[in-house]
């Protein structure tokens, strides 16, 4: 059997897709939870002048709550040549520090990685499954 939404193949006790977290079948049955999702972004906060000027930024995962965007836990700061406009950098080390910082974060608090394609490699997304009261 496969997974509906991603195609993954499942074995015969998975009540959840392990790539994308979706529930299979009687999954939903089983568990009276709701999917949450949250996603990671790159956004430029401020400049430093001097001789080697520099851009300011964090990578701060958000969550949606309504008709509301909120963020999931501490934003991680990040500083990029000022002529870069292509973001952080996969290759440069501080910047995957930085983000596997916030990511420790997020899987600390139970989320789990999404393996679903991006536009950047630093726009992650997670999810987890919260209890219904």
């Amino acid at each position: 059997m496969f997974c509906t939404q991603c195609g993954q193949e499942k074995a015969d006790n998975d009540r959840f897709c392990r790539r994308c977290g979706r529930p299979l079948t009687n999954a939903l049955a089983e568990v009276a939870s709701e999917r949450k999702e949250c996603w990671v972004e790159f956004k430029i906060t401020g400049e430093r002048w001097g001789i080697f000027p520099r851009d300011e930024g964090v990578f701060q995962a958000y969550r949606s709550e309504g008709d509301n965007v909120v963020a999931v836990g501490q934003p991680v700061k990040i500083e990029l040549e000022s002529c870069s406009f292509d973001g952080p950098k996969k290759t440069n080390r501080r910047h995957t520090k930085a983000l596997e910082k916030l990511t420790g974060q997020l899987t600390g608090e139970g989320w789990q990685l999404c393996e679903t394609p991006r536009p950047e490699w630093y726009n992650l997304r997670f999810f987890r499954y919260i209890e219904k009261h």
